[in-house]
C-alpha cells in the first residue's frame, strides 16, 4: 500500500469515526489527518470513495450492511 492510500484509509476512518454532527472525536485531528492525505495528491473523492468502502465492509463508522438485519 503506498503512502498515499495508507493516508487515504486513516483519513476515510478518522471521518467515519469522528461521527459528523455527533463530534465523537477531536474535529482537530480529523482535519489533520485530511490533510495529510491531500499533501500526499489524494483528493476529496478519494477520501470519499474509501469511506464507502469501508462503511459497505463494516470495517469502520459503525454498523455494515451484514448487521442491517434482525437476526441480532
Amino acid at each position: 500500500m503506498s503512502q498515499k492510500e495508507e493516508a487515504v484509509r486513516e483519513a476515510a476512518i478518522a471521518v467515519l469515526e469522528h461521527g459528523g454532527p455527533a463530534c465523537l472525536t477531536d474535529p482537530k485531528a480529523v482535519m489533520r489527518t485530511l490533510g495529510r492525505a491531500y499533501d500526499l495528491g489524494a483528493t476529496q473523492d478519494d477520501v470519499i470513495a474509501e469511506m464507502k468502502r469501508l462503511h459497505a465492509a463494516g470495517i469502520a463508522g459503525g454498523p455494515g450492511p451484514a448487521s442491517a438485519g434482525g437476526d441480532a
